[in-house]
């Protein structure tokens, strides 16, 4: 959780000491893997061997979903209201922030927790573009 944040919101109001905290994240790691052998001979030439050339392609993929809440002071927060929704205005106003794999392979991210890894990008990468 993030607390004492000064930030302002899609709709222009400035929140001085709101508190971000992520709502909602999954993280999804996946890769393909797969190999192709193909055999070829020359018909007009009866006794040469015939060819195997083999191809592998490999791919990985991880990424980040994750939403984020806010309330305008730590007082709302402690007293159970319920949070803004915040939304990403540059993806066409989704509620889900999407973290590539690009920015999950920079080393501030690496051991860390998966809420944690959202923190961090909410504050370098999120947060600069709301003030």
């Amino acid at each position: 959780m993030l607390v004492e944040t000064t930030l302002t919101d899609p709709q222009g109001q400035t929140f001085e000491g709101a508190v971000i905290r992520v709502i909602s994240a999954t993280r999804s790691k996946n890769s393909n893997s797969s190999e192709t052998t193909r055999l070829t001979t020359n018909p007009n030439e009866v006794n040469a061997d015939a060819v195997e050339a083999t191809d592998d392609y490999e791919s990985y993929n991880d990424s980040v979903e994750c939403s984020y809440g806010y309330w305008a002071s730590q007082a709302a927060y402690e007293n159970g209201h319920a949070p803004y929704i915040l939304v990403d205005s540059t993806n066409r106003g989704s509620s889900q922030f999407l973290i590539r794999k690009d920015e999950l392979e920079k080393s501030k991210y690496a051991g860390l927790l998966l809420e944690q890894v959202c923190e961090t990008y909410f504050t370098d990468v999120v947060l600069p573009t709301l003030n």
